[in-house]
């Protein structure tokens, strides 16, 4: 196995933060992330299935024990950790990791994200979107990773139909996430579940990209995710807290 992807492996078991006049958030114990609509639970895993233009896909999401702690606002901010891995026709395709933090007000944090191409069980160079808040300071972190000041949300504590955020989308452009409606429930290969959120992502950076929509439950977060030519849907998880049934 390729070196980066085995120090990667060793790991395993939207928005800017604030508008101009706005305090920066607190972090006081920031690896509880209790946040109903972005849980996580430290050993746990959700495994999606789907397609894109016709290719049969899948994804891994674990939610790891370690934690990285960052630098930010004159002290330290402990992160959890998130790892994607990305299938395409049975092929591993892309790696993933992104560091998560939840505040005193109850919204989940991102300090950041980094991708990397996989070919022939090969890891690449990071993708040119990865991003750390302070850049590149720890071993393995890809030296040319975007040196972001601040965090951005990744969830609200209380996202209700109509709220709008935007983040910063690199290489160019933002990333706008629109909440558009809470409904009555959703069903997936995983299960059923009671409620749902349905939320719209639009990157303007990418010509022609159409919208993205997600639906994200309570005590699982997301569980389906659709756009023009692909979707994917949740096939397993260990957090099932909201699931109603087969």
């Amino acid at each position: 196995m390729n070196v980066r992807i085995a120090a990667a492996l060793a790991l395993l078991p939207l928005c800017a933060f604030t508008s101009p006049g706005e305090s920066a958030p607190g972090f006081t114990d920031p690896t509880a992330i209790t946040n109903v609509w972005a849980p996580f639970v430290p050993g746990s895993v959700k495994l999606f299935r789907g397609r894109d233009d016709g290719v049969r896909t899948a994804r891994v999401e674990s939610f790891l024990a370690e934690t990285r702690d960052f630098a930010w606002g004159g002290g330290t901010v402990e992160c959890r950790i998130l790892q994607e891995q990305d299938f395409e026709a049975g092929a591993l395709i892309e790696f993933s990791l992104t560091w998560l933090a939840q505040d005193d007000e109850g919204n989940v944090q991102v300090f950041g994200e980094v991708s990397w191409a996989v070919e022939g069980g090969t890891l690449g160079e990071a993708e040119g979107d990865s991003w750390l808040v302070g850049g590149a300071t720890q071993e393995g972190d890809p030296p040319g990773a975007l040196n972001e000041t601040d965090p951005h949300l990744f969830m609200s504590a209380d996202p209700q139909p109509g709220d709008v955020f935007v983040s910063p989308a690199w290489p160019s452009g933002n990333e706008t996430v629109t909440v558009l409606a809470k409904l009555k429930g959703v069903k997936v290969p995983a299960g059923s579940f009671e409620q749902a959120l349905l939320v719209q992502e639009l990157d303007d950076g990418e010509d022609g990209q159409a919208p993205e929509k997600r639906w994200i439950v309570p005590g699982v977060g997301i569980v389906k995710e659709k756009e023009k030519h692909a979707h994917d849907e949740l096939l397993a998880t260990s957090l099932v807290e909201a699931a109603v049934g087969p």
